[in-house]
């Protein structure tokens, strides 16, 4: 999309999500990629209009009897802090800084059921610097900040275990399961993973290497074998509890 509805259009948008879960679905998702890659006017507008239609679709989901359907938004990792902040935590300015922060000021959080963070296709050295690709530290700080804008357990984290965007490069299986047990210590929301399809089977040089837990294949069976250790983790904790 290279430019988002008017406000005078998402009574008609609502409608047409509405008539679709009516019919079946869990709910939907915004990833309304990218609100500020527009011209500079057109960006607040942008950034508005997804939290105006969440509001909106939250109203219509009560009024049909679809209160248990679930609203996710999708952004970016910087979508937390505005770009004259991004040096307080060592970032770089994004284009797409703070959308978070704009988007929530036209709904209530309650109305989100999560927002889900692209962690991910970040060039080496372009995201925070002095580091070629996501670290612990970059992942708490993304975190720790969220949590001061919304509930952290509407927080979901997104990985990327393999081949990555503009020579995005993974950071691997060890801080993968670091951020993760990070993330149930502190009753985050939970994890997502991108382009599990993803066809190449290429593992980044760069990447570092882990002494417990090897390449699977690709970045689909990457994201499985997290997902099974991480849903045994859980089970485990159930049992003992």
């Amino acid at each position: 999309m290279t430019q988002t509805i008017t406000d005078a259009q998402i009574p008609v948008f609502v409608e047409k999500v509405v008539n679709l879960l009516k019919i079946g679905g869990d709910g939907i998702d915004f990833d309304w990629e990218h609100l500020s890659t527009a011209p500079t006017e057109m960006v607040p507008q942008q950034r508005a209009i997804v939290g105006k239609t969440i509001a909106a679709l939250r109203v219509a989901f009560k009024d049909n009897g679809l209160s248990d359907k679930t609203i996710s938004y999708t952004t970016r990792w910087n979508c937390f802090w505005q770009s004259q902040d991004a040096h307080k935590y060592n970032a770089f300015e994004f284009a797409s800084d703070g959308e978070c922060l704009d988007t929530l000021k036209h709904v209530n959080s309650n109305d989100v059921d999560w927002i889900n963070l692209m962690m991910y296709d970040a060039g080496p050295g372009t995201a925070f610097n002095g580091v070629q690709h996501f670290g612990f530290n970059e992942y708490k700080t993304v975190l720790e900040l969220g949590s001061t804008v919304i509930d952290k357990s509407k927080i979901v984290m997104g990985f990327e275990p393999g081949n990555q965007a503009v020579a995005g490069i993974w950071e691997g299986f060890d801080i993968d399961f670091q951020v993760i047990d990070y993330m149930k210590q502190g009753g985050y929301g939970g994890i997502m993973f991108w382009a599990i399809n993803e066809a190449a089977s290429n593992q980044n040089p760069a990447t570092p290497q882990s002494s417990v837990h090897s390449w699977q294949g690709n970045t689909g069976k990457n994201s499985q074998y997290i997902a099974q250790l991480v849903q045994a983790s859980l089970s485990q904790q159930s049992i003992e509890v």
